[in-house]
């Protein structure tokens, strides 16, 4: 029987694992990072880096099922911050782009966006205190026992 829980660490992952800026790009992260201007300019980049990866890392242990727990955890820090960094917009009034897909066509950001970021920081947390691992490769690792 199919379970809720692994139904949701794929829908995360396909979220996350395909749609984040190119990790391997060196100019759309940064630049819709510092749109946001919460940051110092000095380092966005690093974080604009290490953001686009670790979007995509978790996205994929999500969709193939490895530490879905770990993942799903790591990406409800994200969404917290994500959350944050969205209100702090939409509170002094700004008009940006996301920065979802791409640094120049992504979402407007609004009441909306934090909202479908709530709901799946909701699906984080099911994933983390539901998932049986049903599904997923890392149910197939049994360590040993003495």
């Amino acid at each position: 029987m199919l379970s809720y829980p692994s139904v949701l660490h794929r829908c995360e992952g396909s979220d996350l694992g395909g749609c984040p800026q190119d990790p391997r790009s060196t100019h759309g992260a940064p630049i819709a990072v510092r749109s946001y201007d919460i940051l110092p300019i000095s380092i966005t980049n690093l974080f604009a880096l290490v953001l686009a990866w670790a979007e995509f890392c978790t996205g994929v242990l999500l969709i193939l099922g490895v530490f879905t727990r770990q993942a799903a955890g790591g990406l409800l820090l994200m969404l917290v911050m994500f959350v944050a960094a969205l209100a702090a917009v939409v509170a002094r009034g700004m008009a940006i782009d996301c920065g979802c897909f791409t640094s120049d066509g992504g979402s407007s950001v609004n009441i909306v966006l934090i909202i479908k970021d709530i709901l799946m920081a909701v699906a984080c947390i099911i994933i983390m205190r539901f998932d049986r691992g049903w599904m997923s490769l890392g149910s197939r690792y049994q360590p040993a026992t003495n």
